[in-house]
């Protein structure tokens, strides 16, 4: 008698042409993390700390989502770790400048390159070094913590 998988307790294979084991978890978005590995157990324990995330209410991340979905989901992890008025400044940065001009482009997409013209782009629409160093400051954190969170 063969041993059956749980629902979301997600499948892991072999990957012949990958020479690699291959797992898949359904998010609570109906989106699948896709997750390779030499060894099968890496493979099962990161299939673990996604099935725990979703079990805590956190949204998974992956690397296909967009700037736009995942910023503002940021922002609220962190309201409660934040004074009142810091988390009003983290909110317009996010809304008036990061959202407009980089919220179209995946996790997985956005490069060094991307970002450089974005804020060269502003210092030539008149915005102050000061306002593009709290936009590279609030991204660079939300960043962090996408690859943390992932």
């Amino acid at each position: 008698m063969s041993k059956r998988r749980l629902n979301n307790e997600g499948s892991i294979v072999w990957h012949k042409s990958k020479k690699s084991w291959y797992g898949r978890y359904l998010d609570a978005d109906g989106i699948y993390i896709n997750i390779y590995s030499k060894q099968k157990d890496t493979v099962k324990k990161k299939i673990d700390e996604l099935r725990n995330k979703k079990q805590q209410g956190l949204k998974l991340v992956n690397s296909s989502m967009l700037l736009r979905d995942y910023l503002p989901e940021w922002l609220e992890i962190h309201k409660n770790t934040l004074r009142q008025s810091t988390y009003a400044g983290y909110e317009v940065i996010t809304r008036v400048h990061l959202i407009p001009r980089l919220g179209k482009y995946k996790l997985n997409a956005i490069t060094p390159e991307i970002i450089t013209r974005t804020w060269n782009t502003m210092l030539k629409q008149g915005h102050s070094p000061t306002v593009i160093n709290h936009c590279q400051r609030r991204l660079s954190k939300a960043l962090h913590d996408a690859i943390r969170r992932s």
